[in-house]
């Protein structure tokens, strides 16, 4: 699957949905040992708990590819996860805090190391905000942003 087969998909789970996505990434996840795709979707609202169903439809119709390795089972169905509004442009600011030059940035689409994993995780699994304070307690520098975790953020002085 490439990046215009994902927004494609996208765009057909907006359009069964109704919920807008503002931004979407992926990564292979290979954890449980049969391959899937893990999906990012930006969105401010909550999604459906049938989700993974409809962009498992969705990606079959926008993938002939994805299509056929589901069928042989060689893929599982997508896993689909909400972030938060505004993650995107958090991970951008955590790449700029981290030393990344800016000048020729291109929002992520595709996940491939660790570190950007690890991000787009912790912003799904708390739903909230992540820090990017590297005081946070967290080897890599960030950590999910709950009222119980760390509030004295730099986040909140915004």
């Amino acid at each position: 699957m490439n990046t215009m087969q994902l927004e494609s998909a996208v765009r057909q789970f907006t359009e069964k949905t109704g919920i807008r996505v503002e931004n979407e990434c992926v990564r292979e996840n290979w954890d449980n040992g049969i391959p899937l795709y893990t999906i990012y979707l930006e969105t401010d609202r909550n999604l459906p708990p049938d989700a993974a169903v409809i962009m498992d439809q969705c990606l079959c119709e926008s993938s002939f590819g994805y299509r056929d390795v589901r069928m042989m089972n060689e893929l599982a169905c997508a896993q689909v996860f909400r972030v938060r509004k505004e993650t995107f442009g958090e991970y951008q600011h955590y790449r700029q805090a981290k030393g990344m030059r800016m000048e020729q940035s291109k929002l992520i689409r595709v996940l491939t190391r660790d570190d950007q994993i690890a991000f787009f995780e912790a912003a799904r699994e708390k739903g909230c905000r992540v820090c990017l304070c590297a005081e946070a307690g967290d080897q890599s520098g960030y950590l999910p942003d709950c009222e119980s975790q760390n509030k004295n953020c730099h986040n909140d002085k915004k």
